[in-house]
């Protein structure tokens, strides 16, 4: 973790971390499923009861159904398995079992990233002027969108990967150039701005960034035709959308391909 050579993390409570981001998880699924009309449910003092699933404690309500769940209340225990909740859940719906399935891969893979986000949260480095990860509010977006049940998915990022471009976890993304015919590429507008931080080479070839992580993804027919060039990766800042990267030296954000899937705000 990039964290870990600027802080001390101490003794991990793994299991109440995965415990806080299930509740979390489980919590936007219900408030989600009863604010869009898709089960029966009411709410009588500061309670949300979905007959189907279960009773959620309310810490605020809110207009158009965006309440918040006071999580650390009794009564919460059930919110602790966000699988169980979305089967139960998906069950009331009449979900086919292709549907059930592709959601709890979504889920899963959110409550993995959440919990390391949460963890992260709990150790962030010292400020330093010089380092935009220690103060920029892109890295402490902890939580993400209020309201996504998805709101850590990020379906097809390994672990490795997750530790390397997460802004959550101060983390750095390198980014490689690559090289292709001018004949293949068409432009839209001018490349000034990629060609001050050097991904644009004038003449018979185009140079342009593409994020390491994707390079090493790119099935073989697709990387044949292109060049990698012979230099050192960038590093740049992966901000709070994943796929955009600061490159704070040249005051240039890059919007970068990514296989991943990951929600819509």
């Amino acid at each position: 973790m990039a964290l870990a050579a600027r802080c001390d993390l101490g003794d991990i409570d793994a299991a109440a971390l995965w415990r806080a981001a299930n509740r979390e998880l489980s919590a936007r699924l219900v408030l989600a499923a009863a604010r869009e009309e898709l089960v029966a449910s009411r709410i009588d003092a500061d309670i949300l009861e979905v007959p189907t699933l279960g009773r959620l404690p309310l810490r605020r309500r809110f207009a158009l159904g965006l309440h918040a769940a006071a999580l650390d209340q009794g009564g919460a225990a059930w919110l602790d398995d966000t699988a169980a909740v979305w089967r139960r859940l998906a069950d009331t719906l009449g979900c086919d079992a292709a549907t059930a399935a592709r959601v709890g891969e979504e889920l899963a893979d959110g409550c993995d990233h959440l919990a390391h986000a949460l963890l992260a949260a709990r150790h962030r480095p010292t400020r330093r002027d010089d380092d935009p990860r220690s103060w920029d509010a892109e890295h402490f977006i902890t939580l993400g969108h209020p309201w996504h049940p998805m709101v850590k998915t990020r379906l097809g990022l390994g672990w490795a990967d997750n530790i390397r471009l997460a802004p959550e976890l101060c983390a750095r993304a390198a980014i490689v150039t690559v090289e292709l015919d001018a004949g293949r590429v068409r432009r839209l507008g001018d490349l000034d701005a990629l060609a001050r931080v050097g991904f644009d080479a004038r003449g018979p070839s185009v140079r342009l960034p593409v994020l390491a992580a994707q390079w090493r993804r790119l099935p073989p027919a697709l990387r044949n035709t292109l060049r990698r060039v012979d230099a050192p990766p960038q590093v740049g800042r992966s901000l709070a959308s994943l796929r955009t990267v600061a490159l704070d030296g040249h005051g240039v954000h890059l919007k970068l391909a990514l296989d991943v899937l990951t929600p819509s705000a």
